[in-house]
């Protein structure tokens, strides 16, 4: 960042007066230079984008990094979002509250819904726990979910299961996709309160009918709440179209942002409904502790209490306007398009056992396979020692198989690549 411009946003802050101006300064003060910003809007038609567009992340030459749904990398232009906008505040002592309303704006657009259904958290992890904790759940209700659901999809409900006396009943899933609305639905009853399912499976990389599930439960009185750490950046996502009740994503996976960052989706009808859980300053809109008044904010942004590091959701903003500059619709086709072609090198090898479907319906941008004559344990640790080949073993639900996540910085080259090393591995 220029020090003029620096000099600029400190005296904004320290002034004061940065209440409506500074977050269109410091936003302004992100955006990539002439050179990047033509880069991203050139078309495929030039044949080499998504090579060119690679080297806007710092990932290591030789490496071959299949492990997005874990842990994203975070393109250069996002670190000097945080980096800039750390320098800023701690320059002048400055919280950077008021910063977040504008970016929270940008981040619900995105997603399809409004600011104020919008809070910017930590991670996938806490969201699901501010709605576990904070549906009102009694002795006898019944939260179903499904199998395939990470551990911290699936601990926060096992915990307000202990603690309430609600039961758990878990769903089994069809890994071909077509029958999962079915499945889900048929462990339902008069004492489901709750169906808690993934967007995007984080085991097989299977696609959900999220509005079709959304709809029943909104006609039956049940909450339906999606995990969606697996879709926001992946593939298009619209909270208003789904009409869900809750949506919990994260930032540090498929929208390349900052660690630590996150949001929760809480519509507007469940606002009101919603318990508070943990509360602090910047929860309530009516507050007298001399005369026991708390009044929390009908608004999602209640659950960013106290003090936040402001640079990691500038980071995240900038995440988002990265991703938009490129297109969502054109990541989505890329993810799919990649993992279309790893399926189609693999379909045929009769020592792969694919788990996810192929149907475009059901499928995205990740791919599942199993070694039917090498330990998933022993496939990654090879690949990563012989070949520097980065991916996931996935234990959860005993598949035993091999996830490869396919993001907007790998290439058909790097999926011909780990397929070498695929048969070089099952045949020594």
């Amino acid at each position: 960042m220029p020090k003029k411009r620096r000099e600029f946003i400190k005296k904004i802050l320290l002034a004061g007066i940065g209440v409506e101006l500074a977050p269109s300064i410091m936003r302004a003060s992100e955006q990539l230079g002439p050179h990047e910003s033509t880069l991203l809007s050139i078309g495929e038609q030039h044949g080499n984008y998504w090579e060119r567009l690679s080297r806007k992340f710092p990932l290591l030459k030789n490496y071959y990094y299949f492990n997005n749904a874990a842990l994203g990398s975070t393109p250069n232009c996002v670190s000097k979002a945080v980096h800039d906008c750390s320098v800023i505040l701690e320059s002048t002592g400055a919280t950077g509250h008021h910063l977040v309303q504008n970016l929270r704006t940008n981040i619900a657009s995105f997603l399809g819904a409004n600011a104020t259904e919008i809070a910017l958290i930590r991670n996938a992890t806490e969201g699901m726990n501010i709605v576990a904790n904070g549906i009102k759940l009694e002795p006898g209700d019944e939260i179903v979910i499904t199998t395939h659901e990470h551990v911290s999809g699936t601990m926060p409900w096992v915990r307000a299961a202990q603690i309430t006396g609600a039961k758990i009943v878990f769903a089994e899933l069809d890994l071909s996709g077509e029958a999962n609305y079915e499945k889900i639905l048929a462990l339902t009853s008069a004492k489901t309160k709750v169906i808690v399912f993934s967007h995007v499976t984080c085991t097989t990389g299977m696609v959900l009918p999220v509005k079709r599930i959304a709809s029943w439960c909104r006609k039956n009185n049940v909450y339906a709440c999606v995990d969606g750490a697996q879709a926001a950046g992946m593939i298009s996502v619209d909270l208003h179209d789904l009409e869900v009740d809750f949506y919990t994503t994260c930032g540090h996976k498929w929208l390349y942002g900052p660690k630590e960052t996150g949001m929760l989706y809480v519509s507007e009808r469940n606002l009101k409904i919603l318990g508070g859980g943990y509360v602090g300053a910047y929860s309530d809109a009516n507050y007298d502790a001399k005369n026991g008044i708390l009044e929390l904010k009908n608004e999602a942004s209640r659950y960013e209490y106290g003090t936040r590091n402001t640079a990691l959701i500038v980071g995240l903003g900038r995440a988002v306007d990265f991703i938009k500059e490129i297109g969502i619709e054109r990541i989505q086709n890329r993810g799919a398009g990649l993992k279309t072609y790893l399926h189609d090198l693999l379909k045929d090898m009769p020592e792969v056992e694919i788990f996810t479907p192929n149907n475009p319906e059901f499928s995205a941008s990740i791919l599942t396979f199993r070694l039917k004559t090498l330990d998933y344990k022993e496939a990654q640790k090879l690949l990563i020692t012989k070949y520097q080949i980065r991916i996931r073993g996935i234990y959860e639900n005993e598949i035993n198989g091999i996830r490869v996540s396919c993001a907007c910085y790998n290439s058909e080259k790097q999926i011909e690549i780990l397929v070498a090393a695929l048969k070089e591995i099952m045949n020594a």
